[in-house]
């Protein structure tokens, strides 16, 4: 599997840097990259997908007007605050700094783009291939990231060669718990075979046995939607109507319309709905549309308490909505760190130093508009979600501690491979 996946690696090689190559390198926004004894990579979408399809092989420019994420901000943000609470710790990693490399993967090509960057090897930005990928020395040690199962599926095949350690905090799906397919992949969030088995459950305990069910296009709603079936099956739950929204759906498309009307002619009264949260609002919106009302809608984690469908104009009136979502937790500090990011980066993006290399998608203007009160609000949703990130760089942190050596006062310093890193 190795010789085959580093055989497609070098494939896309040639492609990805071609993509670089195009990309705009002139500006970048403070807290994307810094220094440090090891680099920890990072990928968050701060701003929102670019749901077209594409004829030519290049990366999208993330930094796009009305397209900003705030959640994928407070993200970002909660991994350069963890960075910086364990560079100014005495216990985990003393007389050792971390840094980072983060960069912004609002698409697939993004996505792609940015995990190559951090495979690179250090201090040359090339990746070389090698019969010994034991001994390959790459510009991080881990990585954080990325948000999604899709994107998560191609990152982590491209990391398994190289055994990198890679830790999702968002990518959920079962497909990505087999170790032989992605040897390095790690997630602090709970598995969708849990909250399958909870959906279930509480289906079974109000007696709710004749159900329609959504998903999103992509893994992690057609694999959710897959196993609920399966184990829907053996509770003598019935399934009267299945669909899966498009990748490329639009609210009011025909597609959509279809969708939603013969989703009105099942007359079932509780739908599940098994999706992404972008996918997921554009499914809402088509709702509120067609007034479909008086329903019991069952949310899956990534959309059931997130402010991205809680906004939807109209969404009061579908009925009532019961969800699963991971236990609340907090990041003590991470506001008030937010809130200093701001004041740091008022004012314009800065050019890239001569002679240096601006990364593609290391970039985002609209951060450098905010004031303390116009700042994203930080929820529940996203704070649950950073207190993953959090968990995954002090993860990363508590393995480096152990391979060097660390004593109360002191670390031993080499070269650390990724696959050492445990």
């Amino acid at each position: 599997m190795f010789v085959w996946a580093a055989y497609l690696l070098s494939l896309q090689l040639p492609i990805a840097f071609c993509w670089a190559y195009s990309c705009h390198k002139t500006e970048s926004s403070p807290g994307f990259s810094l220094p440090g004894d090891y680099l920890l990579g990072g990928l968050f979408a701060l701003h929102s997908d670019c749901l077209q399809v594409r004829h030519r092989p290049q990366v999208t420019r993330c930094d796009r007007p009305n397209s900003f994420n705030g959640h994928g901000y407070h993200l970002f943000q909660a991994m350069r605050f963890s960075i910086e609470e364990i560079n100014n710790s005495t216990a985990l990693l003393p007389n050792i700094s971390l840094g980072y490399e983060l960069f912004d993967v609002c698409s697939e090509s993004a996505n792609v783009y940015a995990t190559l960057r951090v495979l690179a090897q250090r201090g040359t930005g090339h990746l070389e291939m090698q019969r010994d990928l034991h001994n390959y020395s790459s510009k991080v040690v881990a990585l954080i990231g990325p948000d999604n199962t899709d994107h998560a599926v191609t990152t982590a095949s491209l990391l398994g060669p190289f055994l990198m350690p890679m830790i999702s905090y968002e990518a959920s799906s079962v497909a990505l718990s087999t170790k032989r397919q992605y040897p390095s992949f790690l997630r602090t969030i709970p598995s969708d075979k849990h909250q399958v088995e909870a959906m279930v459950l509480l289906l079974r305990s109000f007696g709710w046995v004749w159900i329609s069910l959504i998903g999103s296009y992509g893994d992690y709603g057609q694999l959710g939607v897959q196993a609920l079936e399966e184990l829907a099956a053996p509770q003598g739950i019935c399934i009267a109507f299945k669909d899966i929204v498009p990748f490329s759906a639009q609210v009011g498309d025909p597609k959509m319309q279809q969708m939603v009307h013969r989703l009105a002619q099942a007359r079932t009264t509780v739908i599940v709905v098994f999706s992404n949260r972008y996918l997921a609002r554009v499914f809402f919106m088509s709702v509120v549309l067609a007034n479909l009302t008086g329903k019991v809608w069952i949310a899956s984690e990534d959309w059931a308490i997130s402010t991205y469908i809680t906004k939807v104009p109209g969404i009061q009136g579908i009925g009532t909505v019961l969800g699963v979502a991971i236990q609340r937790r907090r990041v003590p500090g991470l506001k008030e760190f937010e809130e200093s990011y701001i004041r740091e980066v008022k004012g314009s993006p800065r050019s890239c130093p001569e002679g240096s290399w601006c990364s593609t998608n290391q970039l985002c203007r609209e951060c450098h508009t905010f004031t303390t009160q116009s700042m994203p609000w930080l929820g529940a949703f996203s704070m649950s979600a950073a207190y993953n990130v959090y968990q995954a760089v002090y993860a990363v942190a508590h393995g480096l501690h152990q391979l060097l050596g660390c004593t109360s006062e002191t670390c031993s310093r080499g070269p650390v491979y990724p696959w050492q890193v445990r």
